[in-house]
Formats: structure tokens, sequence, C-alpha cells
């Protein structure tokens, strides 16, 4: 009961406490019923020796054979004395020192599982965004990820200390192994967690490199739309026609050569579809915004080319 007391203690120094006042206590035993055997001795020796001068008087005989027998009891009571059942202390030394190692890492290993978790679950997750940056929560969760080999290493020694205690104390440890247990499940959980998170960036890196080609591509197009509205009507001069048509043929020219970042969108928002095949396509926003891009693109480059066309003629 009293070691059982003990590995429940989690406070050192009240453990220490309890375990001088356990063994006080055990001194104080052994002494008492050392006192109580003396006194028992020396009673049967003092009953004995009387019988014996009675034999005497009548059985002169039988002396040495009652004095013999009185010398073994008494050696045996001495024995049985100064011999005492054997200490488990050192056992419960041992069992103490891992029960306070398997509860170092334990603890270590959950509070890394806390504090991730506190930033692997956080809403952000649940959003996909076209703009802004990811920077700050890119570095928090590969902070995470780097901390993981050293935790594991801990969580290993967790797993192999409580083994260690089972073998040694049985049932007794039961708390220890389920706590054991219960650390390598949620590892287990946090580790999915985590790659997931890692997958979630990986992706949303690709959707912000999307949507700043896009950006760059539609203030390129929406700078030839807007320059078409404010242009006049075709000279009847040729010099201001000819001046017309030159900066018209550069607008055009300008345009066009934004068809190879058309085409480089078209393969990243494949790339983005083909990544989540199979799920529940997140980027079908993707698709509506290079659909209305490309429309406008592919009109805004028609009328420019239209009014080339105009001044062409007006040139002739």
């Amino acid at each position: 009961m009293s070691q059982d007391l003990l590995f429940s203690v989690k406070n050192k120094e009240v453990a220490s406490k309890l375990e001088a006042r356990l063994d006080s206590f055990a001194q104080r035993w052994d002494r008492l019923v050392q006192s109580l055997e003396m006194n028992i001795s020396q009673v049967q020796l003092s009953s004995t020796v009387t019988t014996t001068k009675q034999s005497e008087m009548t059985h002169p005989g039988t002396v040495t054979v009652t004095k013999v027998t009185t010398r073994e009891k008494v050696s045996a009571l001495r024995h049985t004395r100064e011999s005492p059942p054997p200490q488990k202390k050192r056992q419960v030394v041992v069992d103490s020192e891992l029960r306070k190692r398997f509860d170092v890492d334990f603890t270590e290993v959950h509070s890394y599982m806390t504090r991730g978790e506190a930033i692997l679950q956080s809403p952000e997750f649940s959003v996909s965004r076209k703009d802004g940056s990811i920077q700050e929560l890119h570095d928090k969760v590969q902070a995470i990820d780097r901390e993981r080999p050293e935790k594991y290493r801990k969580l290993q020694e967790a797993t192999r200390t409580a083994q260690t205690l089972v073998e040694q104390e049985g049932n007794r440890a039961d708390d220890i192994a389920q706590a054991a247990d219960q650390l390598n499940q949620r590892w287990a959980g946090f580790c999915v967690l985590l790659a997931d998170r890692l997958t979630w960036l990986a992706y949303q890196t690709k959707v912000l490199a999307f949507y700043s080609l896009y950006e760059q591509s539609e203030q390129a197009v929406d700078s030839s739309d807007n320059w078409l509205k404010v242009q006049a009507p075709p000279a009847s001069e040729p010099e201001p026609l000819k001046v017309q048509l030159d900066r018209c043929r550069e607008e055009v020219a300008r345009l066009s050569s934004l068809q190879p970042q058309v085409n480089l969108l078209e393969r990243q928002l494949k790339e983005l579809k083909d990544e989540k095949e199979g799920e529940e396509d997140p980027s079908a926003f993707l698709d509506a915004d290079i659909t209305a891009f490309k429309e406008h693109y592919r009109k805004v480059l028609e009328d420019l080319r239209a009014r080339e066309r105009q001044l062409q003629l007006g040139e002739n």
C-alpha cells in the first residue's frame, strides 16, 4: 500500500517527506517487534530455568536436554530478530525515477501538440483566398514541422519507459500504459492534421501565384480598354491620322504580347484543378475568373484591331 501511495504522489518534495515518515514508522515497528520478542524470550527463559531447577530435583538426567532446547529457542528468536524481511526501497526508487522520466517526456510531447493544434486548427485554413499573404501562417506551420522529429523521439522514449514500467509493475502501471496509448493515438491524429495543413499551404501558395499573374494580366487589359474609351474619331488630316494609327498599332502589339501569360494562366488553372481531382472542387471560382478574363482580353484585342482597321481605311 505504501508503494502504491508513493507512486501516486507526483510532487517530489511531498513524496520525499512521505517516504521518510513511512521509513520511520517501519523502523519503530521493527524496534517494537524486537522488544516484544526479547521480553517473550526472557519470560520463556525464566520459566524454563524454573522448570529445569524443579526437574533437577526429580529428573536429573533431563537437565542437559532442556538447557540445549532453551538455547536453540533463544538462538532462533535472535536469528529472526536480526533478519528482517528484505526491503523493496531500491525498487521503489527505480520505479519512481522511471515514472518521473515518463512524466517529463509525456508533458513535453503533450504541450507540443497542444501548442501546434492551436495554430493548425485556425479558421484561416478553411478559407481559400485570392490575395494577401500567408507567409506568417506558413512560417508558424513550418516551425511546428521542424520540431516534429525531436518530439517524435520523446514520444518513443515515453513509450519505451511505459513498457518497462508495465513489465516491472504489472497492473499497477495500468495508468501509465493507458496514458502512453492515448498519447500515441493523439500523435497519429496530430501528424495527419499537420500533413493536411502543409498540403493546404502548398496549394494556397499556387493559388496566390495564379492570382498574382491574373491581376497583372487583367491590369494590362484594363489599360488597353481605358485607352480605347478616350480615343478621338479618326483625324481628317494625314499627319494626325498617322500618329493615331501608329499609337493604335503599339497598343495592339502590347496587348498581343500578353498571349503567353494568358496561356500560362490556363496551364496553372489546369494544374490546380488536377491537384484537387476527385474532391469537391474548391477552385470553381478560378474557372469563373479565368473565363471572364479571357473573354475580356479577347474583346479588347478585337476592339483594338477594329480601331486599327478603321484608321487604316482613313489613311487610304
